[in-house]
């Protein structure tokens, strides 16, 4: 069992389009992934900060995903889509 606390967050875009995802906090990362429920493709490797042009996803739907490995983080997540 893992005390790993995660939080996603979906987001529908384009392929293509310009992303920037900022993590400020100490307490936690992110993985970026898409895909479907059943295809879900990570993206990057659990990482403060990211900005590049999306990859495609098959159905549009990108995701977030926040863990930490304490019970209460604070953080700041600032996401620009172009």
């Amino acid at each position: 069992m893992s005390d790993r606390a995660e939080r996603s967050y979906i987001f529908k875009a384009k392929k293509g389009q310009q992303l920037t995802v900022k993590l400020v906090g100490r307490d936690a990362v992110f993985i970026l992934s898409g895909g479907t429920a059943g295809s879900v493709e990570d993206y990057t490797e659990e990482t403060k900060s990211w900005s590049g042009k999306l990859p495609p996803s098959d159905d549009n739907e990108y995701y977030i995903r926040l863990s930490s490995y304490h019970k209460v983080a604070s953080y700041t997540l600032e996401v620009l889509l172009k």
